[in-house]
């Protein structure tokens, strides 16, 4: 927000007015989320929020700077989940061969600019942000984050993939695609309006993101063999932008920025988790195909699980 606590949230479709509603989170606090609401073409609509301080305790709190267990499943040409750490600088090699860096990060960082558009730290001791442009960025707290994309190539494009100028890259492989799976977590069995709690910050392709590619899927599990979809990171709607620029955490052909997501448990996954008294949580990334997969994919961190009666 500035410093009047205003957002604006611009080039919303109106024709879409019907199933609008708005939703705010902040860590520390249950989130809130209004009734649907309509939408005018040219027409500012408000929407005022007022977050409570929550009363929820942590089942689980992880910030990936200690290896907790963790498993990611096999690497698919070099790609997979990793604990990737601040000082381990890894810059996009497919810009700027077959994708477009976001003009966001073609910029001088100003620190005397609380509200400064430009995406790269401004200083050494500066969490998360790129620490220079085409970067992989800073986890949001202390010195470790989880990733998905190749630790050779700093994406997902994968070994032996093509990264021919405006192609936005074709993996060699069919797919690319990986899990990353949390260590068992006790869910008290009285515990109420248990949720996962995580920050997340990715850059995909913008051609068919939002259609059914490169979903960006949360589960959680009783057992760790049943998952049950509790949510995804892509666009409801579907985008179609060029093939070398990117679909991010921040939008269209923009910088991606870490944001918060809050994930309930529905009722019927209630049910299930809550019946055994523990739970596994898995980030499901999947490129759906092996065209445009040259963007610096998905990182996750400071994961919670969250819930009323938790006792932590």
């Amino acid at each position: 927000t500035n410093v009047s606590g205003h957002y604006c949230i611009s080039g919303v479709p109106a024709a879409a007015a019907s199933d609008w509603f708005g939703q705010a989170v902040a860590d520390g606090y249950d989130p809130v989320t209004t009734a649907a609401f309509g939408l005018v073409a040219n027409v500012v609509t408000f929407q005022d929020f007022e977050l409570q301080k929550t009363s929820a305790t942590y089942c689980f709190s992880d910030t990936f700077d200690t290896d907790t267990g963790w498993v990611a499943s096999a690497a698919v040409n070099t790609v997979q989940w990793h604990r990737r750490k601040n000082s381990d600088v890894l810059v996009n090699s497919a810009i700027p061969g077959c994708v477009v860096l976001p003009p966001d990060e073609s910029c001088t960082p100003d620190p005397a600019n609380w509200n400064d558009p430009c995406a790269i730290c401004a200083a050494a001791s500066s969490t998360a942000c790129i620490p220079q442009a085409g970067a992989l960025p800073r986890a949001v707290a202390g010195q470790y984050a989880a990733w998905f994309g190749s630790e050779q190539m700093g994406n997902y494009l994968g070994a032996g993939g093509v990264c021919e100028k405006g192609s936005g890259g074709v993996s060699q492989a069919a797919s690319i695609g990986g899990t990353y799976t949390s260590p068992q977590i006790p869910i008290a069995k009285d515990a109420e309006n248990v949720r996962v709690v995580f920050w997340y910050w990715y850059e995909v392709e913008s051609v068919h993101v939002g259609a059914g590619y490169d979903i960006m899927s949360v589960s959680v599990s009783s057992n760790g063999n049943k998952w049950l979809p509790i949510g995804t990171l892509a666009p409801e709607l579907p985008v179609s932008g060029a093939q070398d620029h990117s679909w991010s955490s921040s939008g269209y052909n923009k910088a991606p920025k870490w944001a918060l997501a809050n994930m309930a448990l529905p009722p019927d996954v209630k049910t299930i988790i809550q019946g055994t008294g523990k739970m596994f949580v898995r980030f499901t990334f999947e490129s759906t195909d092996g065209a445009f997969n040259g963007f610096r994919g998905w990182l996750v961190d400071i994961v919670r699980v969250v819930g009323n009666g938790c006792g932590g």
